[in-house]
């Protein structure tokens, strides 16, 4: 399934394109749009191609990764070949690790095919591009697309009020209000790939943007339900064992919050979950 982040990162490179691969690329580009390819008869794994529109144009296909995949560059290789084919364009292939815990042995550049007695018969280079590793001065300085990364990148904890404030300054600047609460939800997100909650909400505490976004309410309101989800079980489970799967089902399926603290509420009162969760 896919995580909220796979998503952000999408939606941030998809509205402004051109920035993300200067940023990723370090250099500037021709024009710089999405590509549509279809290859959905053979798989629908790939993030997002690139078409870079310069005298001789080509491709680049981008993978957003959070967690280690020693498969990547297999898949890499794949998405390399059938784009090539489909468009008959040069295509770069680039791996993207969010966070450390995204990197691992097989994040080379480097994919190589050996017959049994060792006989390289085929090569694929990929570039990997990792956050942390990346200063976040050039990040802060590119496009605002790009500005929820700046947290992400080589910089100490205790740098991280400075960087905030410098994505506050620019978006407070140049920024409509709908792309600052877009651009500060990402970052609620993204940070949380390395951050704990009870830093991340410290951080932004005073982002008004942020606290504005309907896509941030939303957030909050499933963590806190999730959040009352595990004291539901927790609660019951002491007075009526741990939950049959159905049950288990049945409670996971309840989005409403303040069912759920109801149903917290009453767990001294019925005799079983059966009853517990029949009550209006």
């Amino acid at each position: 399934m896919p995580k909220p982040f796979d998503a952000t990162t999408k939606e941030l490179l998809e509205s402004d394109p051109q920035a993300w691969l200067e940023l990723l690329l370090g250099r500037e580009l021709g024009e710089v749009r999405i590509l549509n390819v279809d290859l959905s008869t053979i798989t629908t794994e790939a993030d997002s191609v690139l078409l870079v529109q310069e005298v001789e144009p080509w491709v680049v296909h981008l993978e957003f990764q959070s967690s280690y995949d020693p498969n990547l560059p297999l898949r890499l290789q794949r998405y390399n070949i059938l784009v090539n084919y489909r468009h008959r364009l040069p295509v770069q292939s680039m791996a993207l690790l969010l966070c450390p815990d995204a990197d691992g042995p097989a994040m080379t550049g480097l994919l190589q095919h050996r017959l049994p007695d060792g006989l390289i018969y085929h090569e694929f280079r990929y570039n990997v591009v990792r956050t942390w590793e990346r200063p976040a001065d050039e990040i802060l300085a590119g496009g605002l697309a790009t500005l929820p990364l700046a947290p992400l990148a080589r910089v100490k904890e205790n740098e991280l009020p400075t960087v905030i404030r410098a994505m506050q300054q620019r978006l407070d600047r140049e920024a409509t209000r709908n792309q600052a609460e877009t651009l500060w939800t990402a970052t609620y997100l993204l940070m949380g790939l390395n951050y704990s909650n009870e830093l991340i909400d410290r951080l932004l505490e005073g982002v008004q943007s942020m606290k504005e976004s309907v896509t941030y309410q939303k957030i909050l309101r499933e963590g806190r339900a999730e959040e009352a989800k595990t004291i539901l079980k927790r609660l019951g489970s002491k007075r009526f064992g741990k939950p049959e799967p159905l049950i288990e089902a049945a409670i996971d399926a309840i989005a409403d919050l303040e069912r759920l603290e109801q149903l917290s509420d009453r767990v001294l009162e019925p005799i079983g979950w059966e009853e517990l969760l029949a009550q209006p």
